[in-house]
């Protein structure tokens, strides 16, 4: 099968002129062009970068529609979007109940710049009693505190090297992408005032992400770390990290640290600090806000990071006086470190010896920074320059700002122990109370826990399954249609538009699981037309900042009861509302996108008719749920 597309920036560009209410001669003539031209674009003729950002403003396109266009031109949907968005406030806090509040181990969340939006009560306790500081308290950002604290190296135990290398190669990637933040620029010039992270920034960083890309960024995800806690001493802990999918586009991220020895955590709590009748969307109890109420705890500047809209006048105050910091890398720095490895190739003989074919001026225009490589340059960059996988892929991060394509739905045997350490600390039976699942790039699942087993035990057991693929139960499974309230609009449209993002993703060059699923789709009349038509449709109009059923909304399960016989499938069944929530483990964001899910079943509560979680799901007799944990990993 050659694949085909399901969205092309001519029809975004064709669903603009029509919005606007022109006919193809009459935009050709307003915009300069000729109506052949234009007709070309609308139907899939090339658009160069000029013609596009012309196009974008002469059709006025939304942000979402010029983000969709400008990743169908480029290859490449724009990945840093700034460090903050106060619009996600809201579904970020129902994110925090599910993923955040009832972790065990000391757990926070993050904006783009590393301030604190929410924290657990293990995470207050472990970094609560630092005195004030007035802008690097563990409590209001932990990586300045990391950083710049001069008591961060008794709590960050082989400082340099186990902790600040890292963090100093994932702030070069944010800084890289929004230099122009005055939060990140205000970091990058305390960088520069001390000799030690100055040195590990300009040389350290910047020879790891020549060599290694961004495996560097985001390979690290699982390392065991030391650390000091206070009352127990030196301890080994492990940083596991997880990308809610509501935040993606501003660097939001929620990182643990828990004990690598089982039944040691590294702070001890009382466990009615976890218990809570809280509704959602303040879900379980927010450690953050429980922390906050207790006067003493921890300084006031620390509850800025749980603030609506944080204080402008920091920001402003912060920039004031700065100059131009650098980044650590840059494109020309790289193909010139690549250039100059044995066997050594002068810059006028690139066009002679490798496939790169331009002109002298146009290579040394690219290696000085003056110009930067067209995305499609960059597969005859890596072969002329023998430029390893990981760090060409860096460059198609730097050059276009979005993500490259992903490298499979599924790794290897690292990958498997990789996921198989994430999914304990963050789904586990032990950890997660929630039915919760971790699932590859192509919905195939890795792990689930004993609850997301127990929530669909009355399914019948065959490859669409929701514990083998959930994707493929959406699709196909007979159960989803009785199951998942209002099946068609709140479940299988969303999971669609996440296919076809997906698939646009990747042009016309789909791993072979994307293209054959795209096959079984097509095959199915109801799921084609719907693809066709209103998954198109979406797709033309920002329809890729949707997500797999758009994290933090609240929809709707029928659940079997107890008098339920599935001979009458329709029948005996309670609906409930369910909070889902998505997150990708850092660790498969780029290269796999792989996805984690969270099912929070609700039911009414309170005089006002409240949302709050369901303490005891109806047992259905004659059916057994499988077992749940790390022994439900798929092969």
């Amino acid at each position: 099968m050659a694949p085909g597309e399901p969205l092309t920036a001519g029809e975004i560009v064709r669903s603009r002129r029509l919005a606007l209410g022109y006919s193809q001669e009459e935009a050709a003539l307003r915009f300069g062009a000729s109506p052949r031209w234009w007709s070309g674009i609308e139907n899939g003729a090339h658009i160069t970068a000029g013609a596009a950002v012309a196009l974008q403003h002469f059709l006025k396109m939304p942000r979402e529609d010029a983000d969709q266009f400008f990743g169908l031109v480029n290859g490449s949907v724009r990945f840093f979007k700034g460090i903050r968005d106060a619009g996600l406030d809201s579904v970020t806090r129902s994110w925090v109940s599910a993923h955040v509040a009832p972790l065990r181990e000391p757990t926070v969340l993050l904006d783009g710049g590393w301030n604190l939006l929410h924290c657990n009560a293990a995470w207050a306790a472990l970094f609560g009693d630092f005195p004030p500081h007035p802008t690097d308290h563990p409590l209001d950002n932990p990586v300045r505190f990391m950083l710049f604290h001069p008591r961060a190296q008794e709590v960050f135990l082989n400082w340099e090297q186990g902790w600040v290398f890292t963090i100093l190669c994932q702030f070069a990637h944010h800084y890289h992408l929004n230099h122009d933040n005055p939060e990140l620029r205000h970091m990058r010039q305390r960088i520069s005032e001390s000799d030690v992270l100055e040195r590990l920034f300009t040389v350290d960083v910047r020879k790891e992400l020549t060599t290694h890309g961004l495996d560097r960024i985001y390979a690290s995800d699982g390392e065991v770390r030391e650390i000091y806690v206070p009352g127990k001493g030196e301890m080994q802990c492990r940083l596991t990290t997880c990308i809610p999918w509501h935040g993606r586009w501003v660097g939001y991220q929620a990182c643990k640290l828990s004990s690598v020895i089982k039944g040691q955590p590294l702070v001890d709590l009382p466990p009615s600090i976890y218990e809570s009748d809280a509704t959602v969307p303040n879900g379980l109890k927010i450690a953050s806000e429980a922390v906050d109420s207790a006067s003493g705890n921890h300084p006031p500047q620390a509850r800025a990071g749980y603030q609506k809209d944080r204080d402008r006048a920091i920001a402003v105050r912060l920039t004031q006086g700065l100059r131009y910091p650098d980044v650590a890398v840059t494109v020309g720095q790289i193909l010139r470190y690549y250039r100059e490895l044995p066997p050594k190739i002068p810059q006028n003989r690139i066009r002679h010896v490798t496939p790169l074919k331009i002109s002298d001026r146009k290579y040394r225009d690219l290696e000085s920074d003056t110009a930067l490589p067209q995305l499609d340059m960059l597969p005859t960059i890596k072969e002329a320059l023998k430029i390893p996988t990981s760090v060409t892929r860096l460059l198609h991060r730097m050059i276009s700002g979005g993500h490259p394509p992903t490298i499979g739905v599924r790794g290897g045997a690292e990958f498997e122990s990789q996921a198989r350490v994430w999914a304990r600390e963050f789904i586990d039976d032990a950890v997660q109370p929630i039915p919760s699942s971790l699932e590859d790039g192509q919905w195939n699942v890795i792990a689930h826990n004993a609850a997301y087993a127990a929530l669909f035990s009355h399914a019948a057991d065959n490859e669409n399954h929701p514990t083998k693929s959930s994707f493929r139960y959406v699709m196909f499974h007979e159960d989803a249609r009785h199951t998942l309230a209002n099946w068609h609009e709140e479940w299988l449209v969303p999971s669609l538009i996440e296919f076809g993002a997906k698939l646009i993703s990747h042009g016309d060059d789909w791993h072979p699981e994307l293209a054959q699923m795209y096959e079984e789709v097509r095959q199915d009349p109801l799921l084609w037309d719907t693809f066709n038509g209103r998954v198109r449709a979406e797709l033309r109009n920002g329809g890729m900042d949707s997500g797999f059923l758009i994290d933090g909304g609240i929809r709707g399960f029928n659940l079997p009861t107890a008098e339920y016989d599935p001979s009458k499938p329709a029948e005996n069944r309670k609906r409930y509302p369910v909070l889902i929530t998505s997150s990708s483990p850092l660790h498969m964001f780029v290269n796999y996108g792989g996805q984690a899910f969270s099912a929070q079943v609700l039911e009414e509560s309170g005089p006002f008719g409240e949302l709050a979680p369901v303490r005891q799901l109806p047992i259905v007799p004659g059916f057994t749920a499988r077992p749940g944990g790390l022994l439900a990993t798929a092969g």
